[in-house]
């Protein structure tokens, strides 16, 4: 029986890490388009300089604008902005001016400070020249030019976002007015923005899933007074445990928080979770360090005792440590 513990333990701490490595190092997955973006090397609103190579790593996303235009950028504006609030760290938004003469990296700074919008991962970007420009829009499968009899769009540009991914490659092309297309692009970018440190949340939900399994597994041999057993599922769960804990620090650290994209009864409903789930996983670690050394003195009366509180509070962490994952990065918002 202990040797089917053991293998069970290892098993599910097999399963629940590979899944988690498998969700950040599989190939990325079949999409529409399959091309090398261009290299470039333009200056951002802060004068700061910015190429294909700085962007590796991280999926991003490209729209085409220019700030004296009336006609769609505002509303390319908008979608910009709800991709900003619901997307993941792990993808990037990059707005290119099509406007190279008049757009400058001040005047880019002023219109990204009079639109108000949330620069922490979104960078607007002057092109520079007409005919850098015309190479970058060529290179990311669009169109660009001059439009002079025309007041409110002079400046021609696309009106899709294009999709890259965190290896430079363009994955898509989705049209900004159509809702399908939209609902379409934050799918796909959400599956592509689980590269590298950033696909730590998919190996978080793989190591508190295998946590659950093995505590649940300890206490069902515990039960047929298969102790030992039940000693070794126990600490495995307690390894899962303490796995996550780091890389979910490593992930905090290197990322920072990924915000709830709901709104409504959900986003009430996301919050209770949450929160309860946050404080009582400040509670988990002393109850687990007690119920092991009142079993390590062999005070067995008062380690059931603690595991009577322990247990349900760590099945809960780890449970909605899994669903919170799912919800952030698998939830259509």
């Amino acid at each position: 029986m202990k040797r089917l513990a053991l293998a069970a333990g290892v098993l599910a701490l097999g399963a629940g890490t590979a899944l988690g490595l498998w969700a950040v190092l599989k190939p990325s997955p079949v999409l529409e388009i399959d091309q090398e973006a261009p290299d470039f090397s333009m200056v951002d609103q802060e004068g700061r300089t910015i190429t294909k190579a700085d962007l590796l790593g991280r999926a991003w996303i490209a729209d085409f604008m220019f700030t004296h235009c009336s006609g769609v950028c505002p509303v390319l504006l908008t979608r910009f902005e709800e991709l900003n609030r619901v997307l993941p760290p792990g993808v990037v938004l990059v707005s290119f001016s099509m406007d190279p003469l008049r757009d400058t990296p001040e005047a880019l700074k002023k219109y990204a400070s009079d639109s108000k919008v949330d620069l922490k991962r979104w960078r607007f970007v002057s092109t520079g020249s007409v005919a850098k420009r015309n190479e970058l829009a060529k290179g990311l499968m669009t169109d660009a030019g001059e439009n002079p009899g025309d007041a409110v769009n002079s400046v021609i540009h696309s009106e899709y976002f294009m999709l890259v991914d965190a290896s430079g490659r363009i994955r898509g092309a989705y049209q900004s007015g159509d809702e399908a297309r939209l609902s379409r692009l934050k799918k796909d970018a959400r599956e592509l923005s689980l590269s590298g440190v950033y696909g730590l949340p998919a190996v978080n939900a793989g190591l508190n899933g295998a946590s659950l399994f093995l505590l649940g597994l300890g206490l069902a041999f515990a039960k047929f007074r298969r102790f030992e057993a039940h000693a070794f599922l126990v600490l495995g769960s307690v390894a899962c445990s303490t796995a996550f804990l780091a890389c979910y620090l490593t992930y905090h650290y290197l990322a920072g928080a990924t915000r709830f994209p709901g709104t409504g009864a959900a986003r009430t409903l996301y919050f209770v979770m949450l929160v309860s789930h946050t404080i009582l996983a400040v509670a988990v670690p002393p109850l687990i360090i007690t119920v092991i050394v009142k079993a390590a003195r062999r005070r067995w009366e008062t380690h059931k005792n603690w595991a009577r509180i322990t247990v349900p509070i760590w099945a809960y962490v780890s449970g909605t440590g899994v669903l919170i994952y799912w919800v952030l990065f698998r939830g259509s918002w």
